[in-house]
């Protein structure tokens, strides 16, 4: 069986392009903390995040080759993959640090995430030559 992120060219530079983002957002966060330095503490949000959004993507077809080309139907099907993903990611963070998800830290995290997957998705479909909705 063939990893649904690594098929072809398309997948491998969204889903690098995804872990990007993640990576971004995830800087992103901490710095408006101030805490430009956190370093390894940072994992703490990256990976719980990242399992989310690869466990959720899928479901919503944003690996098929379609969706990944279709700016009308891809910014809508990550939002809704992240709809899943950021309560899911944000309670695996907690799991992982022994702590609780809080709803307004999972409403932050669903927020900035959903809109930087819609805009990054929706880019990279109308510059793979997808439709441009």
């Amino acid at each position: 069986m063939q990893n649904i992120y690594w098929k072809t060219p398309t997948h491998r530079r969204a889903f690098i392009g995804d872990v990007v983002l993640l990576a971004i957002v995830t800087f992103i966060g901490f710095a408006s903390h101030n805490e430009w330095t956190a370093g390894l503490r940072m994992l703490t949000t990256f990976v719980p995040m990242s399992v989310a959004w690869f466990w959720a993507s899928p479901w919503f077809g944003l690996y098929d080759e379609a969706v990944l080309t279709d700016v009308r139907q891809v910014w809508w099907r990550a939002l809704a993959a992240w709809t899943l993903a950021a309560p899911f990611g944000t309670f695996l963070r907690a799991l992982l640090l022994n702590s609780t998800a809080l709803p307004v830290f999972t409403l932050v995290i669903f927020s900035f995430h959903a809109l930087g997957f819609a805009l990054w998705r929706g880019i990279y479909a109308y510059r793979s030559g997808g439709a441009a909705g």
